[in-house]
Parts: C-alpha cells; structure tokens; sequence
C-alpha cells in the first residue's frame, strides 16, 4: 500500500466512521481528551516529503517535527531520540506517488483521454484549480476555508481515486459527494465530467502491492540497520526499543509466513547452501545484542549483531546487509 490509507480503519468508541479517528480522544492521550468528537480522517502518505505543511490544518511546517508532534502530543508518548525521528522520516520520505499513465508530470490528461475526460479537465481548471493546482500534485499547500467548519489544508489529488472517504474529517464517503459539498451549483453534466478528470488524474496503477515474505523480511532488515547507530551511540535503552519493534513485527511475519518463501527457495540453485528458517533463533539473536549492549559490552553486542546477520543471510535469500558506520 506504499503508506496509503487503510479505509476500513475503524476503533469503536473512538472512529465516528471509517478511515479515520479522533486524535483528541482518551485512547491515545488521556489529558487530551476534551469531551467533544473531534474526527478526523487519516490521510494517505504516499508522497509525504512533497506536500508541506502537514496536519489537517496544516499547521507544522516539517515532516521530522510532524512525526513528533504525532507522537509526543497527539500519543502521550516520551521525546524521541534524533535517530528515530531521522529514521521516521527518512522511511515515510520513501512513500511515492503510485505511478499513473493518465496524466502526465504537469498534471495534465495524457494523449487517449475520453471526450467525457477532456470536458472535465476544462470544468476543474474553472471550478478547482485554483487550490487543486495540477502543476503541484493538485494542492497549493494552503489552508481554506471551504464550508467544513474551519480551515484546512488542501490535499493532493493524486491516487485519490482509491482514498475515500473524503474531507478532513471523511464526512465524503465517495467522490461524487466530495465534488457536490465543494461546488453544489454545478450543471449535473459539468460534475459528471469532473468526476470522470478525477478518476483519470487519481488513479493509481498496480496500487495494491501484496505482501511477500521477502519484501516483509527487507523491510524489517531497514530496521535491523539502525542499531549499527544506536551501538555507536552507547544508547542501551534506544537499543532494546529497536530490538522490541523488530522482533514484535517479526512474530507478525511469522504468522504470515511460517515456512518463509518456500516456492521460491525450492527453485533457487543454491538453496542447498541456506539453513532451515528459524524465527526464534533470530530474534534470540537480536535479544542478545540488546543484552549486552545493556551490559555495557559495546564490542560484543557489536559481534552479536554481526553474528545476526551471519545467520539471516543463510536463513533468508538474499537477505540485505546494511553498511555499517562503525570505528
């Protein structure tokens, strides 16, 4: 999903409608909690590091201080180390766009457009443009006021086509309303065409990525790389925290894939050369390197993930190694 949406996302008690939450509420801050529903739909990620300011509101200015804010303010949780906000941003600034052959990198309908299409790019260039702007990945990075009850940042359009519903607060639940709340007095034949633009431009190709075992496991190797920082750092305690994160989302993978990949490793030429997939015995092995680096052994805890990497590399085909940045 590259960091897009999930619009079954749904908490009792604290989700007013699908795809959203209220981050005010008491399940994430107590102390926040202020008695009123406060919805508000969570947004795609998918070219984050191109749409500043961020917040529904728009009110936070970078990416690095929009991710603290979400989880020392919004969460109730403790100040986060530098490397992990790095780490944070770095990731979500590796969320792109989903390509699109519909419209070309100016935003404008590629050659093959209906007439229908056409008509409608011709309507939004009148009716929407000004804050859509297509030259920018449809946003002009502003707030408005547009009649939801207070001013709010104008979102891209691109790969809306699968991110409903729609509105700050997802008040939208298709494009057809969302085009109705923004311009009610338009002909029903202009919003049709508009509707057929939008579903043009917001498409998104081959969007829904599924999961393998390999793409689980490289991303959780990402991961495994940050404690090559957090051991030149000393930093025990950031250490056991990246240790936990891996291992709990390794269980996750585990149930996933309890064999590994296993059509793949049986084709391999030199499978004979691989270990039998172990889940516990590497997160054994993170724990290890967390325990000494709680004991004060930066040396051993450096060998221990050595010796990690050593046994994922003969678990799991083409496993990446990190580079290091150690002295």
């Amino acid at each position: 999903m590259n960091g897009h949406a999930n619009p079954d996302f749904h908490i009792p008690g604290h989700s007013a409608r699908k795809g959203g939450l209220d981050p005010t509420g008491s399940l994430f801050n107590p102390g926040a909690e202020d008695g009123v529903e406060n919805h508000v739909d969570i947004p795609s990620l998918r070219g984050i590091r191109y749409l500043a300011p961020y917040g529904r509101d728009g009110r936070i200015a970078s990416l690095r201080e929009f991710a603290r804010h979400v989880i020392v303010n919004e969460s109730a949780g403790p100040e986060p180390a530098p490397v992990i906000l790095d780490a944070l941003v770095a990731y979500m600034g590796e969320f792109e766009f989903i390509p699109n052959a519909r419209i070309t990198g100016e935003g404008r309908l590629a050659p093959g457009a209906t007439a229908a299409e056409a008509r409608g790019e011709a309507a939004f260039a009148g009716a929407c443009a000004t804050c859509h702007v297509p030259g920018t990945a449809f946003t002009d990075g502003r707030a408005h006021d547009v009649g939801s009850e207070g001013r709010f940042r104008t979102p891209t359009l691109l790969n809306v086509a699968d991110s409903a519903p729609y509105g700050h607060d997802g008040r939208w639940p298709d494009l057809e309303a969302a085009v109705a709340g923004h311009v009610p007095a338009l002909p029903p034949g202009q919003r049709a065409d508009i509707l057929a633009f939008l579903a043009a431009a917001g498409a998104a190709e081959d969007a829904n990525q599924p999961a393998t075992f390999r793409l689980e496991m490289g991303e959780l190797a990402t991961y495994v790389g940050l404690l090559d920082q957090t051991l030149v750092r000393g930093d025990a305690a950031l250490t056991r925290f990246v240790v936990d994160t891996v291992n709990a989302e390794m269980r996750r993978v585990e149930r996933g894939f309890p064999e590994g990949d296993t059509r793949r490793l049986a084709a391999r030429p030199d499978r004979h050369k691989l270990v039998p997939l172990d889940y516990t015995a590497l997160r054994g092995g993170l724990d290890r390197v967390a325990a000494l680096a709680e004991a004060g052994d930066r040396g051993a805890a450096v060998a221990a993930l050595d010796a990690y990497h050593d046994l994922a590399e003969k678990m799991v085909a083409n496993y990446p190694r990190p580079g290091r940045e150690r002295r």
